[in-house]
């Protein structure tokens, strides 16, 4: 079980050239969460893939708009 801490709506470059959205924070001190799938600049999806170990702590979310606007600070998630 996680809380959600933290959300931002972004879109954020996390690595150089490389944005993120609808970020919802559980541990801000590891940069557990949800996200967005990565995308450049102009919004161009660059890695799809989804369900498999790729980042360091988020989970990427292919409707992420949708849970980002679901997601309230201070609900508890379960991650499975």
């Amino acid at each position: 079980m996680y809380r959600v801490v933290e959300k931002e709506k972004g879109p954020i470059e996390n690595v150089a050239g490389v944005f993120v959205a609808d970020i919802i924070l559980f541990d801000r001190l590891n940069g557990v969460g949800l996200r967005s799938i990565p995308m450049d600049a102009a919004g161009k999806i660059l890695d799809s893939r989804r369900g498999q170990p790729i980042t360091a702590g988020c989970v990427r979310v292919g409707n992420s708009s949708a849970v980002f606007e679901f997601a309230e600070v201070g609900m508890w998630a379960f991650v499975r």
